[in-house]
């Protein structure tokens, strides 16, 4: 299956709505002394992921972009 423009601001579009919920939790968790509870590390997991594909999909986004015109 290829991507096109629409399908991936829909995927960016929700990864930024799932890095925006990870940084609310963390504001609220992540303090002195919770940083090893599971909950905050697997948010944190989840927010560095988030962060990777929105830079990978990005990256492809300016690429099919570029291709398409």
């Amino acid at each position: 299956m290829q991507l096109d423009t629409d399908d991936t601001n829909i995927l960016i579009d929700g990864l930024k709505l799932e890095i925006d919920s990870c940084e609310e939790f963390m504001r609220c968790w992540d303090y002195k002394g919770n940083e090893n509870n599971e909950d905050v590390v697997d948010e944190k997991k989840r927010l560095k992921k988030a962060k990777k594909l929105l830079d990978l999909l990005c990256g492809n986004h300016y690429y099919i972009i570029i291709n398409s015109q």
